[in-house]
Parts: structure tokens; sequence; C-alpha cells
């Protein structure tokens, strides 16, 4: 994954190293200090940007990992995956909170609300869900 200055275009950072295959989305927490990043490894992988390094390695799918979400508050990093499920975990140990399955469809996206008590997904049998997340 790339960092690009938006103001200039210039090339700021590359994040690479922890994946082995495509990394398929990149995301920012709120505060902009951690990246989140989705590959077809099924690894999902938090970043510290000031250290341009991986500080947690997500190993709880067992296929692609297509999305990841920071809650608002950036304790929790939420990640779709095709092996039918989207999980809730903790974004500083990455203990699973919640295991969300979706029978039979692959979990194409994921995104908390604003005030991070409920998560959306979406799947490829073109519907979306919203689950509660409970607080930690």
């Amino acid at each position: 994954a790339s960092l690009w200055a938006g103001e200039t275009g210039d090339h700021v950072l590359t994040l690479q190293g922890a994946h082995t295959d495509c990394v398929n989305h990149a995301t920012f927490s709120l505060d902009g200090q951690r990246v989140g990043t989705a590959s077809e490894d099924a690894t999902a992988v938090v970043w510290t940007l000031a250290a341009a390094a991986p500080t947690l390695y997500l190993t709880m799918h067992s296929h692609i990992v297509s999305h990841a979400a920071f809650s608002p508050d950036g304790e929790l990093v939420a990640t779709a995956s095709w092996d039918e499920t989207a999980c809730v975990c903790s974004s500083h140990t990455g203990r699973v909170v919640a295991r969300l399955e979706h029978d039979d469809a692959l979990v194409l996206s994921c995104a908390f609300s604003p005030d991070g008590s409920r998560l959306l997904t979406t799947t490829d049998t073109n519907a979306a869900f919203v689950f509660q997340v409970q607080p930690q």
C-alpha cells in the first residue's frame, strides 16, 4: 500500500512486506495514525504510520480478506472475508470480539456506523446486513 500527499501528489510512504498476496483494500484509522490493509493472502494487517511497520497481524480468516474498517474510536477493526464471515477484533491485541456468519455469502465490505455501535456488511448475494456491536 502506498501513501500519497493529497496536495502535491508526491509519494510519501510505502507499506510493504507484511502480505504475501495482493492487497485488496487499505483504510486509515480516524486519527490518521494507523492503516489497516486487507489481502488475498487471507490476512489483515494494522500498521503504525510513524514507524511504517506492521503492529498487528489478523489471521482468523480462511479465505481472501476483501475489506477492513476501523471503528470511530479506533479501538476495533472489522474485516470482511470470502470465508463467509466478518470479524470484529481489538485493533491493539487482535482478540476477536465478534465473528459474524453470513451463510453462503462472500462478505465484500464492512463499515462501522458513526457512533461505532453497528457494523454494516455487504455480500455477493446483493444484500447488506447490519449487526449490533457490543461495547467492550
